[in-house]
């Protein structure tokens, strides 16, 4: 009985120690990406969890000019549009597993960059700062 404690606790902590990915890649149209302040989030229809609202929030909170609604709703001027597409799972409560933010020049449709989160078992990982995180990994200095 005592030695199947340790591994009882192995166990349980592989299970909740889960590796989250965080991708960024930018297109080589994106080369003005910085001057894009004025971003536009496209809703979901199907968006039961409020992902729009904890995008807008995350790039508001990063000192963007950003406002969301249908792509027809978008008042011209905004620089840059973002479609997102998020992924739940249910395991002892629903949480976040996926979330894919693609940024778009709103004249051309070109996709200037993608951010993808993805954690198959993400128990902890907030969306709002899941969110916050991609919008920061957007607008990172490219690494040379």
């Amino acid at each position: 009985m005592r030695a199947t404690l340790p591994l009882l606790f192995l166990l349980a902590g592989l299970l909740f120690s889960s590796c989250a990915s965080y991708d960024v890649r930018r297109e080589q149209n994106a080369a003005q990406l910085k001057g894009r302040q004025k971003v536009w989030v496209k809703t979901n229809f199907d968006d039961n969890r409020a992902m729009s609202i904890r995008i807008v929030e995350a790039f508001r909170s990063n000192g963007f000019t950003v406002d969301s609604g249908p792509l027809t709703m978008m008042p011209p001027g905004f620089q840059a549009v973002v479609e997102y597409r998020d992924a739940w799972a249910w395991d002892f409560r629903e949480h976040l597993v996926g979330l894919d933010l693609r940024l778009l020049d709103p004249k051309t449709s070109a996709l200037l960059a993608t951010a993808r989160f993805a954690d198959p078992v993400s128990l902890l990982s907030d969306p709002s700062e899941v969110a916050n995180r991609l919008v920061l990994e957007l607008y990172a200095e490219k690494k040379k």
